[in-house]
């Protein structure tokens, strides 16, 4: 943001240090298109950089109206200025609303933040109930939550009833409240997070409460976030949050009497389930700042999509073949090996490449006449046939299957595990074993294979593999790699699994 006030020749003197930095961490060649650095680093681009700091500093400084930004708007005067000598630097506010200009970002209001809506002394005590404590959903029946939930409201008869729903589908959010007299539902804007149309949401049903002549409610949410943050007082608090604290205050003052709780979600209580219903399908749009917070999550999606989008156009970048998708990669444990296939997922090496940088004769491949690549040393030649057989006991192979990870983060279930392989490692302290999974297609049998650390008091490993894990192409490198590394060995048995079992949250390694 400082620099964003910068000449752009200057600015092209930090993108060359920048540029430095990524290789140096990354151990990308130095003939590296810079596009491919950005992504195997999972980079911004410094412009883009640029352009969410004073983006978001710009929407932090509009939700505080006290904010001195808010009141420095350009006059009409020196604006024809700045048209008329466009080499001239405007006001970061002006930089700020051009870079928003023609995006979905360029009228929106930000609910300021109300740090003062309480005294010190007078901090409302905010607690609700949960009488479906010690039973897991996944492990109840419905009905169960049904029986509990009639129980509940035997016991609180006297309190009206009056339950409140969010929902956030694509291009859709909205919220919803039921009463006993009367059902309301307000479409809010796609900016917006579920968390907040559930506190829209509460904050609607305490608004509905403010003129009624009854004075016992209890307002049933299946948002338990929601309930935590409203009984955690904090001045940063989502500002819906502390608009429904204070709303709570004054009717509690005017003698209402409102209880919390919270109910399961999609488990056939009706009040829930109709809140659930007409929040989906919500259409009237309801008056509302968006906060700062979403805004800010919203933009961030925003400027990775920009970075996707110019992604998509290096379609002759080497990395673009076995990355098409910006994301994060996990990084081996071994820098040295973790160097190695960064260079191959670029496909720029000192063999490949080093003629760019002595002036040398492109490395022609003897047997097929064409440029060596990593595409060809490693797919293509006919020469390393024997070679790839050996390492990976399949002559055809394409890169994807040597330098892209097979698939994300676990947890996958078992039935998913086999139709995808996967081969994943997450590192644990010592004595807390880890887990790498690996699958080829059958999920009937596996077997498992535990490894410790070469380093002494070092991380220990335990593997989970299918019993056709040594026909899979990458099998034999994976084993490779372990001898590698210096793992050491220290069982290996098959044991039966069943095709429903749940498998660790691991990440992948390969």
């Amino acid at each position: 943001m400082v620099y964003g006030s910068a000449r752009p020749t200057v600015l092209r003197r930090l993108d060359t240090v920048h540029h430095s930095a990524l290789r140096i961490c990354s151990g990308a060649f130095r003939t590296s298109p810079v596009e491919s650095l950005y992504v195997i680093c999972h980079q911004l681009p410094l412009h883009l950089r640029r352009e969410k700091l004073s983006a978001l500093y710009f929407f932090r400084a509009m939700s505080v109206s006290m904010h001195p930004i808010n009141q420095l708007a350009l006059p009409i005067g020196l604006r024809r200025l700045y048209d008329s000598r466009p080499s001239h630097i405007l006001p970061f506010c002006e930089r700020a609303k051009m870079l928003l200009h023609g995006s979905d970002f360029n009228n929106i209001t930000i609910q300021s933040f109300d740090f003062f809506c309480f005294p010190p002394w007078d901090i409302p005590q905010f607690s609700y109930l949960n009488p479906f404590s010690g039973f897991e959903k996944s492990l109840t029946a419905p009905v169960t939550f049904q029986q509990l939930f009639y129980h509940h409201r035997y016991q609180y008869s006297s309190f009206i009833p009056i339950f409140t729903d969010g929902s956030k589908s694509d291009g859709h959010v909205g919220c919803g409240v039921v009463s006993p007299s009367d059902t309301l539902s307000y479409r809010l804007h796609n900016f917006c997070s579920i968390f907040t149309a559930e506190l829209v949401a509460i904050f609607c049903a305490l608004r509905e409460i403010s003129p009624s002549n009854q004075r016992k409610f209890i307002i049933y949410t299946d948002s338990m976030s929601a309930l935590q943050t409203l009984s955690h007082y904090d001045i940063q608090m989502h500002p819906v949050a502390l608009k429904i604290l204070s709303i709570l205050h004054f009717l509690r003052k005017e003698g209402f009497s409102i209880i919390f709780c919270w109910v399961p979600s999609h488990v056939g209580i009706s009040g829930n389930e109709i809140a659930d219903s007409i929040a989906k399908f919500a259409s009237t749009f309801l008056t509302q700042d968006i906060p700062y917070s979403d805004v800010k999550k919203s933009f961030v999606s925003h400027l990775h999509t920009t970075w996707q989008n110019n992604w998509d156009l290096q379609m002759n970048n080497k990395l673009h073949f076995v990355k098409p998708f910006i994301d994060m990669w996990p990084i081996l444990p071994i820098r040295e090996l973790d160097v190695k296939l960064t260079r191959l997922r670029i496909g720029h090496t000192r063999f490949t490449h080093k003629h760019l940088i002595f002036g040398e004769r492109t490395p022609v491949c003897p047997t097929c006449h064409t440029d060596f690549s990593v595409t060809h040393i490693l797919i293509e030649c006919p020469s390393f046939k024997s070679h790839r057989e050996y390492h990976f006991n399949s002559p055809s192979l394409t890169l994807q299957d040597l330098v892209v990870p097979l698939c994300g983060i676990l947890p996958y279930d078992w039935r998913s595990l086999a139709k995808n392989g996967s081969c994943a490692i997450k590192p644990q302290p010592t004595n807390q074993p880890a887990y790498i999974i690996f699958s080829s297609g059958d999920s009937s049998k596996s077997g498992h294979l535990s490894l410790e650390s070469p380093s002494q008091g070092g991380p220990s490993y335990h593997c989970f593999f299918s019993k056709v894990f040594t026909e899979h192409p990458l099998a034999a490198g994976f084993i490779s790699w372990i001898s590698s590394a210096g793992f050491h060995q220290l069982d290996s048995v098959f044991q039966e699994q069943t095709s429903n079992h749940r498998l660790p949250r691991v990440f992948l390694f390969l």
